[in-house]
């Protein structure tokens, strides 16, 4: 390969290419996160709020079943699972709020220039 006559030349090329690829990064990244990102979480908390919401029912359809029966005994236990889903859908939905705001910081490992005669 022949000698590079010009370094500032190729220097400046290479910065913008990777200007103008961090400008593209940029604007992808926007979309995903406003919106890939937030339909994705928007799903998985009303995903996770129906199933806790129908958990919910049917432990107090129980508890109510077991006033009627007369098996007070059993309410309590019961009462404990619907605390436990109260607390789970709790720590599920924080989990996906905390997932909605995710880094997509870069770092950059390596760079180079092809020369091609």
């Amino acid at each position: 390969m022949g000698e590079i006559s010009d370094m500032d030349r190729v220097l400046k090329v290479y910065r913008n290419c990777d200007e103008y690829l961090e400008k593209a990064f940029n604007r992808a990244a926007e979309g995903f996160e406003e919106v890939e990102n937030k339909n994705r979480c928007d799903v998985q908390q009303r995903s996770t709020q129906d199933y806790a919401n129908r958990r919910q029912s049917e432990l107090k359809e129980r508890i109510e079943q077991f006033r009627s029966e007369g098996k007070l005994q059993m309410i309590p236990a019961t009462e404990g699972l619907l605390n436990k889903v109260n607390r789970e859908l709790d720590m599920k939905l924080r989990a996906i709020a905390q997932r909605q705001y995710i880094s997509l910081d870069r770092v950059q490992l390596a760079a180079g220039v092809i020369f091609v005669e």
